[in-house]
């Protein structure tokens, strides 16, 4: 009796559940699934955990660059950049990010001339596209060349351009020195060979034997050779390379 008491209220209590599970069905509390990828932020230019670990391994790369680099994308916001590029724009690296590029502050000079810069070299043929300029930087004057390079995807869609200021002092002031040398040297010889010329000329006047004129002739000759290469080497200095010297030269035609 008590074994049949106990079967029919379990079979009524199955029932009854069985009942509430059919009625809460698809209309039950749902679990909701959560994303692969979490979030960080709120808004339209929130970033996945994904995204900012490749944030950071490009800031990495571009720490190790010897040269100031600056990364924007195709709407020329500002999505990375070394500390050698936020020295030389004299703005400080978290200011920059996520700015567009052409709309930082006007009152920045540097940040002004790299800007017009960028846009003169913009300006040339692909493949020639860069600008020099020069900025005051750590307590002296800094030559740099700009070098936009546009970054595309392996099926040619681009989707930015990396900006890269290469320092050019170094190589600017070897220059410098090497003019200033080679601008010495040609006023240097020009007081020597003056007196060789007049000295030679006197020679020229006092000496009756032909063998020792043709000895002079030949000493004038090279000290007109030497002249020559002086001031060949002074219009370097000046920048006057595409310069005509023009001189009297006598020569004789034939049946003339």
């Amino acid at each position: 009796m008590a074994r049949a008491f106990r079967r029919a209220w379990g079979e009524r209590l199955e029932a009854k559940l069985g009942h509430r599970l059919a009625a809460l069905g698809p209309a039950g509390p749902q679990v909701e699934q959560m994303p692969e990828t979490a979030h960080i932020g709120r808004g339209p230019r929130m970033k996945s955990t994904a995204t900012i670990d490749e944030d950071n391994k490009t800031a990495a790369i571009l720490k190790c660059l010897d040269v100031a680099a600056i990364l924007i994308d195709i709407d020329a916001v500002v999505t990375n950049l070394n500390e050698q590029a936020a020295l030389i724009l004299g703005i400080d690296r978290k200011e920059i990010l996520g700015r567009s590029f052409f709309g930082l502050e006007e009152d920045n000079s540097h940040y002004v001339n790299v800007r017009a810069a960028l846009r003169r070299a913009l300006g040339y043929p692909s493949g020639e596209q860069q600008a020099e300029l020069i900025l005051h930087v750590r307590g002296r004057d800094h030559t740099y060349l700009l070098k936009p390079a546009p970054l595309r995807l392996e099926d040619g869609t681009p989707f930015g351009t990396m900006i890269t200021l290469h320092d050019m002092t170094y190589l600017r002031d070897k220059e410098r020195a090497r003019t200033n040398l080679i601008a010495t040297l040609s006023n240097e010889l020009k007081t020597p060979l003056t007196s060789l010329s007049l000295a030679i000329e006197l020679l020229q006047r006092k000496t009756p034997d032909p063998k020792q004129h043709e000895i002079i002739d030949t000493v004038v000759e090279d000290l007109a050779r030497i002249r020559d290469l002086s001031d060949s080497l002074l219009n370097v200095t000046r920048d006057e390379t595409t310069s005509i010297a023009v001189r009297n030269v006598s020569f004789f035609l034939p049946g003339s």
